[in-house]
């Protein structure tokens, strides 16, 4: 709960400043957030990302209401890793959707992810959590 009041606090000293600014400039810095909070980006109601398209993703999520261990096994650059950095999140922000039926925590949670190979597997999950790209990442 410690992370969870830092953030709320971080969040208000940076309302606050922006307080301050043309609202133009807030608009737009607004914006830019929100574009790169993928938990609001991902498995859409609808559009391009839109939970209708990735079905067999939604089934994936939704089994972790029953079972406790899962295997997607899907084609390369489908998404696999993005479906469960985007759970990871969840758990640990505690900030579900409300079409979620997964498996849900009612408080903090600790988490391990691995995968193989390590160095591509950090640089995803960086990139999955701060919604950016680093340099050495393929678009």
């Amino acid at each position: 709960m410690d992370k969870l009041n830092t953030l709320e606090s971080l969040k208000q000293k940076i309302a606050a400043e922006l307080g301050s600014r043309p609202f133009e400039e807030r608009e737009a810095a607004l914006a830019k957030v929100a574009a790169r909070n993928r938990l609001k980006v991902w498995f859409r109601d609808e559009g391009p990302l839109g939970r209708e398209l990735y079905k067999k993703h939604v089934q994936f999520l939704n089994a972790g209401a029953t079972e406790h261990e899962r295997l997607f096994i899907a084609a390369n650059r489908v998404g696999k890793s993005e479906t469960g950095a985007y759970e990871a999140a969840l758990h640990l922000t505690g900030r579900y959707p409300h079409w979620w039926q997964g498996k849900r925590f009612s408080g903090p949670i600790k988490l391990w992810a691995a995968e193989k190979p390590r160095r591509k597997s950090a640089r995803l999950f960086r990139r999955s959590s701060s919604g950016r790209q680093t340099r050495s990442e393929p678009g």
